[in-house]
């Protein structure tokens, strides 16, 4: 999964690529390097876990990060459904807004996998209005 984030050809994390304000920043936290976000109302992000993840005869599947917030509108943790042809079949979506403090933690949900889901798609999403929100350490587990 490449949880240090280490660099991939273009300089961000490697598997992983991000949509809206979001910084790969260079400051590390025991080995991991750090990703953060600060935004304004009415916009959205989204960090993404490129590859997808077999998830065939799984019953679910567990999905979070080590992350804290000084304030956040809204942050959520994602996984997008697909079948053995690659389209989509469905997305579960676990707001954390509420799991998330001042404080680094770790914070992980735990996602029902369809019957008839090969693949899951991973990403964490903002949106509104997010002050100094820092992440890192993403992680991923049956």
């Amino acid at each position: 999964m490449n949880a240090q984030w280490a660099p991939g050809p273009e300089g961000g994390p490697q598997y992983f690529s991000g949509v809206g304000a979001i910084t790969y920043d260079s400051l590390s936290i025991n080995g991991y390097r750090t990703c953060s976000i600060t935004m304004q109302m009415p916009m959205v992000a989204q960090d993404f876990y490129d590859p997808t993840i077999d998830v065939s005869g799984k019953s679910s599947i567990n999905w979070g990060f080590t992350i804290r917030t000084v304030d956040a509108n809204y942050i959520s943790l994602v996984v997008q459904f697909f079948d053995d042809k690659n389209n989509s079949i469905g997305m579960s979506e676990e707001p954390i807004t509420d799991k998330v403090s001042y404080e680094f933690k770790q914070v992980i949900s735990k996602f029902t996998i369809p019957a008839n889901a090969k693949y899951a798609g991973l990403s964490i999403k903002f949106m509104g209005k997010i002050t100094a929100c820092t992440y890192y350490s993403p992680i991923a587990f049956f």
